[in-house]
């Protein structure tokens, strides 16, 4: 679990870089950025996974639903830790 907080914190750190990025405080922009990569990232993720168990790459089911439901824990685990920060 430490990795998905190193990463919340690491995303919010990058962000706060940017000052000007919307007219809020800087910790709210900071935290809404880095909502926004983890989403997109999660997302082609899955659409990775999708396409893999599509090609036949991954054969099994239930490979392909214990990955998937890996990548979703580890996104809402993410979120939550952004929203804490």
């Amino acid at each position: 679990m430490s990795k998905e907080i190193d990463k919340a914190k690491e995303l919010i750190i990058k962000f706060m870089e940017y000052p000007n990025l919307i007219d809020s405080s800087e910790d709210f922009r900071a935290k809404e950025c880095a909502l926004i990569c983890v989403k997109n990232e999660y997302y082609s993720l899955r659409e990775q996974l999708f396409n893999l168990r599509a090609c036949g790459v991954i054969e099994k089911s239930k490979t392909y639903l214990a990955r998937l439901d890996d990548l979703n824990e580890q996104e809402e685990l993410i979120i939550k830790e952004i929203n804490k920060q």
